[in-house]
């Protein structure tokens, strides 16, 4: 028996065992299989393998590796038995996936195939088949390795069927009230594509019903750091709009301070920077600009921009992971009175109090420091800085 899970982690057992992580299989291996089974039921010729799995090195004899790697999984999945499950037809190869073999994305594209051409005799297979949908995806596919061209596109299709399972399950999980596994169905999402609005919208609905309005408002609020922070974009009318009724509907009218002030105190000690969108980080500018003369202390922006090599702005994959890495390098390194925000999609910007201009370089090198600590893998970036003291109309001059 063979079985092969693409959706999150990499994983293939044959007759029981793990052999995908063994130390002396090699990645090309597994891309070598993966790119075979994504094909499913179409044998690859040996110039389109060659391309896809040496697409960045096309140094060596690439033929003479490919045969290679063949031998070797013919070996590895024909295991105790040595059945021969590579294909091999006119000068090309497929995987034979016989009644021995799982593969999770056929069972995927067989349960979305069937949700969508069979007339259901009862609600409840609808629902089973579901199920079996959401059960099946844990995670994006292949992903410890999507950067692969030929995955990309088969990344957001598994992702889009899954979204779509989940969204039709919750509305059938809101009809018949069944909250907790209508919950525990958004949580699971969440944790695996937590940018997916439409999941959060009905978690907070969920909330909202089951007469959980504070958890529904931590939800919302939730979403809009997560969705200020890794896009730089507000949430949608819908959830905004759902925000506004919770909140005009939870808070009353207080007659002491104290109440009040419980409100607006941070339930925990935080030790970062603050992370805010760029209409919040402009009033917040404003208001210290105005205090900064009455204190008479100094307070300083700094913009950050993510360039490449040669001064252009890197590619959108590399982009968008740079700037993740530091957003969250500003978060932990800056002091907790400091603001970030995204300014454009390679830009931020920060807000730094109490600081001497001289220690500028001093504090950017610590937070380039955290950022290469955690990017590695993208190639190479070059963070470039400017900081000027306050005055009202600089955001004229960026």
């Amino acid at each position: 028996m063979i079985e092969v899970y693409t959706l999150g982690q990499f994983k293939l057992t044959v007759d029981g065992e793990v052999v995908s992580n063994h130390a002396a299989r090699t990645q090309k291996l597994w891309k070598l299989l993966n790119l075979l089974l994504a094909n499913r039921n179409k044998p690859l010729s040996i110039p389109y393998i060659i391309d896809s799995i040496w697409f960045d090195d096309n140094t060596g004899d690439s033929a003479r590796a490919l045969h290679n790697l063949l031998f070797r999984l013919r070996k590895v999945l024909g295991g105790a038995s040595g059945k021969n499950y590579i294909s091999f037809t006119h000068n090309s190869y497929s995987v034979i996936t016989d009644e021995d073999f799982f593969v999770d994305i056929y069972e995927l594209e067989d349960c979305y195939a069937a949700l969508n051409s069979t007339r259901f005799d009862s609600p409840g297979e609808k629902t089973a088949l579901l199920q079996k949908i959401t059960s099946l995806y844990n995670g994006k596919y292949l992903m410890d390795s999507y950067v692969e061209p030929w995955a990309l596109s088969l990344v957001n299709k598994y992702k889009r069927m899954y979204i779509e399972a989940v969204e039709t399950l919750a509305n059938i999980y809101m009809e018949q009230k069944r909250f907790g596994e209508l919950i525990a169905l958004c949580e699971k999402a969440i944790s695996l594509e937590p940018l997916e609005e439409i999941v959060y919208e009905k978690l907070i609905k969920c909330f909202q019903i089951n007469g959980q309005k504070v958890q529904a408002i931590q939800l919302c609020e939730n979403l809009f750091d997560l969705l200020y922070r890794e896009l730089g974009v507000g949430p949608t009318d819908a959830v905004n709009n759902i925000y506004k009724e919770l909140k005009s509907n939870v808070y009353q009218a207080q007659h002491d301070i104290a109440n009040v002030l419980e409100e607006f105190t941070e339930q925990k000690k935080e030790k970062m920077a603050v992370a805010c969108n760029l209409d919040t980080f402009k009033s917040i500018y404003r208001y210290e600009v105005r205090q900064s003369k009455r204190r008479g202390e100094a307070v300083f922006v700094m913009l950050l921009s993510i360039n490449d090599a040669r001064h252009d702005v890197p590619a959108p994959q590399v982009l968008a992971k740079a700037m993740t890495i530091l957003f969250n390098s500003c978060l932990q390194v800056l002091r907790s009175g400091d603001l970030v925000a995204n300014y454009s999609n390679s830009q931020i910007i920060l807000l730094l109090t109490r600081l001497v201009y001289e220690d500028g370089e001093t504090i950017i090198n610590r937070v380039k420091k955290k950022f290469h600590e955690t990017f590695t893998d993208y190639g190479d970036v070059v963070i470039r800085f400017e900081t000027k003291p306050m005055k009202l109309d600089i955001f004229d001059e960026i």
